[in-house]
């Protein structure tokens, strides 16, 4: 399955990963 050029996609894979090392980074500090 071929993707086109979604720059929206990447953004919220990123803020995914944003969302699930927010709490992560809040114990580290």
């Amino acid at each position: 399955m071929k993707w086109p050029h979604i720059p929206t996609a990447l953004l919220a894979l990123l803020l995914a990963v944003l969302l699930l090392l927010a709490p992560a980074l809040e114990q580290s500090f």
